[in-house]
């Protein structure tokens, strides 16, 4: 994923997050970049969130395969009990496995994503900037769902 150069790429950064809940160390920088446009105003959660599912709605359409990667990741969230609904359309994919789904969005919160949001608009970050373009959907997936037994 390309980030035009009309946004802002931003991370958590600062403590750790437990590591019995998820053992990838930079799991809160994978999960949690995401890029502010430059005349954003507001730093909320609402709004942090709703460029979470855009983020995660741009990786599934960039997929090789779509409808595959949409079925895993449902299967991956629904293991993990982090699956509030399953998205009857493609393009509502980030919205309603994202935006609308408590459960995920509460696993996040646990992992200290977003953590402390920007109170204006942050500076440019590249490595932010960097980790959000090379991370697909199935790495994404893969940080997300991680846990102890899988680094055994």
């Amino acid at each position: 994923m390309r980030l035009p150069n009309s946004v802002v790429a931003w991370m958590p950064l600062g403590a750790s997050h437990p590591l019995y809940l998820n053992p990838v160390r930079n799991a809160r920088q994978v999960l949690g970049a995401v890029w502010w446009p430059k005349g954003q105003q507001r730093f909320n959660l609402d709004e942090y969130f709703l460029i979470v599912s855009e983020r995660v709605q741009l990786l599934v359409n960039e997929d090789e395969n779509p409808e595959s990667a949409v079925s895993e990741l449902c299967r991956e969230l629904s293991k993990l009990d982090l699956l509030w609904n399953e998205p009857e359309k493609l393009d509502e994919v980030g919205s309603v496995l994202v935006f609308e789904n408590e459960p995920l969005k509460n696993y996040l919160l646990l992992l200290g994503v977003p953590g402390k949001l920007p109170r204006s608009l942050p500076q440019e970050n590249p490595k932010a900037r960097n980790l959000i373009e090379r991370t697909s959907l199935q790495q994404w997936v893969n940080v997300l769902t991680a846990r102890l037994n899988d680094l055994r």
